[in-house]
């Protein structure tokens, strides 16, 4: 994870029950465990905070393996748009900042 998305990350976390937060990533897991084809959950503050500090994370690390692969066999240099579906909060922008240095427009589909 880059140095400034754990400063982000962190930030948001500050003055936080990191318990609470802690038991909202479990719960969490569980229901993705609950549901494979993806749950519908609502996600209460503490929830929010535990899929930032987890799952964004690690869905970043995923996605730049995948965006790395990529980017040893194309040259990603002048692509300008990227489309992301089933956004959330945007993972894949995080994952290939310095991957697309051309990237002006970034749509998004949740």
């Amino acid at each position: 994870m880059s140095p400034l998305l754990r400063t982000a990350i962190e930030q948001c976390l500050a003055g936080v029950d990191r318990r609470a937060v802690a038991q909202a990533a479990r719960a969490l897991s569980d229901a993705y465990r609950a549901t494979p084809e993806h749950p519908v959950v609502r996600l209460d503050a503490h929830a929010r905070l535990a899929y930032l500090a987890t799952r964004f994370p690690a869905t970043v690390a995923a996605l730049r393996f995948v965006a790395r692969e990529l980017a040893a066999r194309l040259d990603l240099s002048s692509v300008e748009e990227l489309l992301e579906l089933g956004a959330g909060p945007g993972p894949p922008r995080f994952a290939t900042a310095d991957l697309l240095p051309a990237l002006a427009l970034v749509h998004q589909v949740d």
